[in-house]
């Protein structure tokens, strides 16, 4: 048998329950910690005026908004880095067989190895990547990866033209010290291409059904 808190404020009396009085009722007491913290008068007729709990509505709304962007700030495996030939990530499918367009919603980061910068980043396998190409702009201050990709590793559809990745999608999706990017997986071709810009014009996002060659000029092969 479960016992239960003997609460003399709540024990039927002639089968009819008695409720708390209002001074303890757990809404009456949430009013009154926030009314203090916004030192609002402490008398109940203040408390029970309309502008009053309009402001408690809009502090409750601004806490909860506040925690929402805290959580979107923070979005882990969303991170990518590229700083170098030797340091370096690329969003793929979280899923392995999954097709690059389905993916954009899910995507995930995977490194060449650990990067601090890019937490919660998978591990990309020795395997996957055939060749790269890393280029440096210094005028335009945009660096970029391109090169051949093996699909067998991840299982990736052969018939699969292929999709993008941007700031827009995955959702919370970056690139380390840049605020723009644009990124493509081409498994038909096996062909890959990102590049992390300073300026939005040299990462265009518009022109994903062209391809690598056409969206980021490079070597390839």
């Amino acid at each position: 048998m479960h016992s239960r808190h003997n609460d003399t404020s709540r024990e039927p009396q002639g089968g009819v329950d008695v409720p708390l009085p209002k001074n303890t009722r757990p809404e009456n007491q949430a009013v009154k910690r926030i009314s203090s913290i916004l030192n609002l008068p402490s008398n109940n007729h203040f408390r029970n005026t309309t502008m009053t709990k309009s402001i408690l509505a809009l502090v409750f709304a601004t806490v909860a908004l506040l925690l929402f962007l805290t959580a979107a700030q923070a979005v882990p495996g969303r991170t990518i880095v590229l700083k170098s030939a030797g340091e370096y990530c690329l969003f793929l499918p979280r899923w392995s067989g999954q097709n690059i367009g389905d993916s954009e919603a899910s995507a995930v980061a995977y490194c060449n190895k650990p990067i601090s910068t890019a937490p919660n980043s998978r591990i990309l396998s020795n395997y996957f990547i055939r060749n790269l190409h890393f280029v440096r702009n210094t005028h335009r201050h945009y660096v970029q990866l391109t090169g051949l990709f093996n699909r067998d590793i991840y299982h990736m559809n052969s018939n699969d033209g292929g999709g993008q990745y941007d700031t827009k999608a995955p959702h919370g999706a970056k690139c380390y010290g840049y605020p723009y990017f644009v990124e493509l997986v081409e498994p038909d071709v096996q062909r890959y291409c990102l590049r992390c810009c300073q300026y939005k014009e040299d990462c265009p996002t518009n022109m994903s059904t062209e391809g690598c060659g056409t969206v980021i000029g490079g070597h390839y092969v």
